[in-house]
C-alpha cells in the first residue's frame, strides 16, 4: 500500500511541476506577445509622428519583435519598451 501511494504521490508531483511549467509557457508566450503588439504599436507612433528612429527595434514585424521578447530576459524587453517610448516621448 505503501509503495502505490508513494507511486501516487510521485506522479503529482510531476504532473503538478508539468503543469506548472506548462502554465509559464503559456504566461511568457501571452508576455511576449503583448511585448511585440507593443513594439509594433510604438513603431506605428514613431512613422505617424515622423521620428524617423530607425533600427531593429523599430520594425512593424511583430514576429521579429515576439522572438527577440523569448530570447532575452524579461527585464531586459522591459527596458526595451521603456528606452523606445523614451524616445518617442522626446521627439516633437
Amino acid at each position: 500500500m505503501k509503495t502505490k501511494f508513494k507511486k501516487c504521490a510521485a506522479l503529482a508531483v510531476i504532473f503538478g511541476i508539468s503543469a506548472f511549467s506548462f502554465a509559464g509557457m503559456a504566461s511568457a508566450q501571452s508576455t511576449c506577445k503583448w511585448y511585440a503588439l507593443q513594439s509594433a504599436k510604438q513603431q506605428k507612433v514613431n512613422l505617424r509622428k515622423g521620428c524617423n528612429l530607425k533600427g531593429p527595434e523599430w520594425s512593424k514585424n511583430i514576429r521579429d519583435h515576439k522572438a527577440y521578447c523569448e530570447s532575452v530576459s524579461p527585464d531586459v524587453w522591459q527596458a526595451k519598451i521603456e528606452e523606445r517610448q523614451k524616445a518617442l516621448d522626446a521627439c516633437k
